[in-house]
């Protein structure tokens, strides 16, 4: 029990009528007690004490706002994060990676296709070594395959031609590409904290293309970093970057 607590709880059973600016007290000290569930316990026992006694103590409203503010205080320290990436292990143990999102091809890719695209995909990651490269930080390794599916609208392939005039044999081409990209990736994560990490994935893809010559390609050299805000141990919202995608999906740690 804080110490403020503790004077308003002494000055609430010293005091035999309550009045309105007391009872006001209670409804804020029953307000923070609702908001911050990590808050002191004491504050529903003063505002108990407030409701049930008269208050006529003149320094009433200062010893209450006293302890709502050191009460909510410690309830925001309690919820503050917590820097892990100098404690090897301090992660979440786990084996498996699942990882579904949504794709945006924000550069020309290689091959055929032009301009930007999108699409869904989703990855999934296999913990390899629980302490990383460098022993004295939290880090982890993890070989990491994904599926990734992305329409572009646009492409330089030729048009059909009409073999009697030459010209293009559709009004309205249709210039359109999906992709297909599988990418074999090593992943490795720093743990920076409770609620955040950081990850790069270097590796390469297959490229599978709708129509085309090359319909089968590989990609040898693919370079990608992100993050993950961390709702839980085993949940978070992940942003990846690089070439040809990004994505943004949700993590499920298992």
């Amino acid at each position: 029990m804080t110490p403020p607590v503790r004077t308003l709880l002494a000055a609430t059973a010293a005091a035999p009528a309550m009045n309105v600016v007391w009872r006001g007290a209670a409804a804020a000290l029953e307000k923070c007690a609702s908001a911050c569930p990590l808050a002191d316990p004491a504050l529903r026992h003063a505002r108990e004490r407030l409701c049930s006694t008269s208050m006529r103590f003149p320094f009433g409203p200062c010893l209450a706002a006293l302890a709502l503010g050191s009460s909510c205080f410690g309830a925001s320290e309690a919820l503050a994060d917590t820097v892990t990436i100098k404690r090897p292990g301090a992660h979440p143990n786990y084996q498996f990676e699942v990882e579904p999102h949504l794709v945006l091809g924000a550069f020309p890719p290689p091959g055929p296709a032009d301009g930007s695209g999108y699409g869904i995909g989703a990855r999934g990651t296999f913990e390899l070594i629980d302490n990383g490269f460098i022993s004295t930080i939290n880090n982890t390794i993890g070989v990491g395959v994904g599926v990734d599916w992305v329409h572009y609208d646009d492409s330089n392939l030729p048009c059909p031609k009409d073999p009697d005039s030459g010209s293009c044999a559709d009004l309205h081409p249709d210039f359109s590409l999906n992709y297909v990209y599988v990418p074999v990736v090593m992943q490795w994560n720093f743990w920076l904290s409770r609620d955040w990490s950081v990850f790069g994935e270097p590796g390469l893809a297959l490229r599978f293309l709708s129509r085309g010559d090359d319909r089968v390609a590989v990609d040898p050299f693919l370079l990608f970093v992100g993050g993950r805000y961390h709702f839980s141990e085993r949940v978070s919202l992940t942003l990846r970057a690089g070439y040809p995608t990004f994505s943004v999906g949700a993590s499920f740690l298992l």
